[in-house]
């Protein structure tokens, strides 16, 4: 159905630590791709952490996982997180993953982009980071 792809669903923004948060809104971002439906990113319901924000901001995540944004007013459009975490990795699939990191703009891609790839194939639902 082509007009339930152009609705757009968000999570609450969590928070928690930021690795916390972006584990959970890659979550949230694979389930919905799964079902052929767009993440628009985690809104503020109560508040929400700066330096999550500034992470995602820095690995080039920030477009692909919106963080802090406004709640939309169709509450619908916001996913309960009990939803979607449920199933963890499971639709982390290999074919979410390739459109995943298709997506992912970063300025200098291949360090990120080999550390992911190679723990998504290994069944392990982590995003390594190394700060410089």
């Amino acid at each position: 159905n082509s007009s339930q792809s152009q609705v757009v669903y968000y999570t609450l923004a969590g928070s928690d630590r930021a690795g916390s948060v972006i584990h959970d809104m890659l979550i949230a971002h694979s389930w919905l791709w799964q079902q052929g439906k767009k993440y628009g990113g985690a809104c503020i319901h109560k508040k929400f952490r700066h330096r999550t924000k500034i992470l995602l901001h820095q690995l080039g995540l920030l477009e692909m996982l919106p963080y802090g944004i406004r709640c939309p007013e169709k509450k619908r459009r916001i996913i309960s997180r009990r939803n979607y975490v449920i199933y963890d990795s499971q639709h982390m699939t290999k074919s979410w993953k390739e459109s995943f990191l298709s997506q992912w703009n970063l300025s200098s891609p291949e360090k990120f982009k080999a550390v992911m790839t190679n723990r998504m194939e290994n069944n392990v639902t982590v995003l390594v980071v190394h700060a410089r």
